[in-house]
């Protein structure tokens, strides 16, 4: 028995605004490995991956989107998605869902998901955000 110890995986959770490095190819790969599992938010299968990487590049475009994903020791691991209403639904202002959250297998079970919700998502979303113990999302201005 050796008496070293393995350290801890780094967990990061962070605003992700545009793609660098292998961003992009993580993220479809969690994806995929998301959908075989049956954790791909609405896919039965994996799509091809051209229609993977132009999804990830579109979520970005989508001024009322904020995409956060999570990394575990620098790998993009999981993502979600929070969405506020469009400019023009002035009653809804305050709103915000969060959608498309998955951690890929291979991360599960380090407390990925756990990180995202609860990260302070004020600087993210421009809203008031926290973790709401029964399991939701409560958003606030």
């Amino acid at each position: 028995m050796s008496d070293r110890q393995i350290a801890a995986p780094r967990i990061n959770v962070e605003r992700l605004t545009q793609y660098s490095g292998t961003d992009l190819d993580d993220l479809c790969e969690a994806t995929e490995s998301a959908i075989v599992e049956g954790g791909g938010f609405g896919w039965l299968k994996p799509p091809p991956r051209q229609v993977l990487e132009n999804y990830w590049k579109g979520v970005l475009l989508v001024p009322e989107r904020r995409l956060v994903v999570g990394r575990l020791d620098g790998v993009i691991a999981g993502s979600a998605q929070l969405s506020r209403a469009p400019r023009n639904n002035e009653a809804q202002a305050f709103a915000g869902t969060l959608t498309s959250a998955f951690v890929a297998p291979w991360a599960r079970g380090h407390g990925l998901a756990r990180a995202d919700l609860t990260r302070d998502h004020r600087d993210l979303a421009g809203v008031d955000a926290v973790a709401d113990p029964a399991g939701g999302f409560l958003v606030g201005r």
